[in-house]
């Protein structure tokens, strides 16, 4: 009897050990999970990001001028680019042997860098190229000239630009055209234009000597201009322009394009060295 009462009292233990066993295997996989850390997301590397460094600004500092040929509209010539260092005003004259002749208008007052300048003209209907010329202002704000409103001068030179009106009816005579005399040298040169460049870019003569230069535009339309001997030609591509002038003074000029030919335009330029 003492036996049996033995084996039913461990009996009553098994419920309590199967609960232990259950609590213990639970207790396992919680130390399992908390133990696995989850491994780390990779992140995208960031872009770098590359400031540009700012761009230089070139400040003009002396006075200068820039036309391009043009027909005038509404009594209206517009200068392109001009820059004045103090008040003063842009100038449109005839041309007369070469030089600045009798004055057809003139700017409101002016001052530091100016674009599409307008300039009303008048008595231009027989003209087929005027000069634009810097003047400064004496200080009263109104334009006189002759008087105390003189040209503009870099270097002891006069800043201006002789351009070309298009489409404009000439009606005055026929120029006499002198022969040159027998004891004058002719010099002349073939000469091409391109973008963006006069070949030669240099031409060298000596005083007195009579030049000619054949010019060919090997790509798009060009001007050619040499305002100190009253030269100012359109260059047609495929076509060859004469031009003749006398060197007579001794000294260095720049010759230049005159009409618009892309992106180098401004740069398009040579020097002419009278000896």
């Amino acid at each position: 009897m003492k036996k049996i009462n033995f084996f039913l009292g461990l009996n009553r233990f098994k419920p309590m050990k199967n609960y232990l066993l259950i609590l213990g295997i639970i207790s396992i996989f919680l130390i399992s999970a908390c133990s696995q850390q989850p491994e780390p997301v990779p992140t995208a590397p960031q872009p770098s990001i590359i400031t540009p460094a700012p761009e230089q600004v070139v400040v003009e500092t002396k006075p200068s001028i820039a036309v391009e040929e043009q027909k005038v509209e509404n009594d209206n010539v517009v200068v392109t680019r001009l820059f004045l260092d103090k008040p003063g005003y842009v100038v449109i004259h005839k041309v007369a042997d070469g030089k600045p002749g009798a004055v057809i208008g003139n700017s409101e007052l002016l001052d530091g860098e100016n674009s599409n300048v307008n300039v009303k003209v008048s008595d231009y209907e027989n003209e087929n190229e005027l000069i634009a010329m810097l003047h400064y202002d004496d200080g009263d704000g109104n334009y006189e000239f002759p008087g105390d409103d003189t040209p503009t001068k870099v270097d002891d030179k006069v800043v201006l630009q002789k351009f070309i009106l298009l489409e404009t009816t000439l009606t005055q005579g026929p120029v006499q055209i002198e022969a040159p005399a027998p004891t004058s040298d002719v010099v002349e040169i073939d000469m091409t234009a391109k973008q963006w460049e006069f070949t030669p870019a240099t031409i060298t003569v000596n005083e007195g000597d009579k030049v000619k230069l054949n010019i060919q535009s090997v790509d798009v339309t060009h001007g050619f201009s040499l305002s100190e001997f009253g030269v100012s030609e359109r260059l047609t591509p495929g076509k060859t322009t004469i031009v003749e002038f006398t060197a007579d003074k001794v000294g260095e000029y720049i010759f230049f394009c005159t009409v618009p030919c892309g992106r180098g335009h401004s740069g398009m330029r040579g020097k002419l060295v009278v000896e």
